[in-house]
């Protein structure tokens, strides 16, 4: 399981979170017309422009905290509406800034692999997202638990990324 890109963090400069913004299209008739209700068009291009913007934000260090919660979501909208149109993962992959792409390859991969064992889901989980312990923390416990139960801190890091994406999902799992 290549796991490397999920957690990286990269010095990047880009915009910052922006929101895709759909462009006015020309209006034909000169007679006053109430203006269009606002429509976002979402296709690839959106999601390109959504991963873009937040896989960008949620690695750079000067994210302020309470940023993360409408980043995470806006993630998982835009990884689950890919999942939705597989047909435009090309074309995301080929369009989002190098310095995401790595990150976003493997967050599909991953999906993808989740998805041929338990089966495609068609909604997201009810679950709250926050800041997870710093990554000194993690490694801690994980090496603490590795004295105790004999398993390798490794596995118990996979572990965690799969069931609370690293401590950011503190709901309760029976697993």
């Amino acid at each position: 399981m290549a796991m490397s890109a999920c957690g990286a963090s990269q010095a990047v400069a880009p915009a910052r979170f922006a929101t895709p913004q759909p462009t006015p299209s020309p209006v034909s008739s000169l007679a006053a017309t109430p203006a269009p209700p606002h429509v976002t068009v979402v296709d690839a291009a959106y999601v390109v422009a959504e991963l873009s913007g937040v896989e960008q934000g949620i690695r750079l260090p000067d994210t302020p905290a309470q940023e993360y919660l409408s980043l995470g979501r806006r993630q998982q909208s835009a990884y689950h509406l890919l999942a939705s149109h597989p047909d435009w993962i090309p074309a995301v992959l080929s369009a989002v800034p190098a310095s995401v792409r790595s990150a976003v390859q493997a967050n599909i991969s991953a999906a993808q692999q989740i998805d041929s064992l338990n089966g495609a889901s068609t909604a997201l989980p009810h679950w709250r997202i926050i800041a997870p312990p710093a990554p000194d923390v993690l490694l801690g416990y994980y090496r603490e638990a590795q004295q105790t139960y004999g398993i390798q801190w490794p596995y118990l890091a996979a572990i965690n990324l799969i069931e609370t994406n690293m401590g950011r999902d503190p709901s309760v799992d029976v697993v």
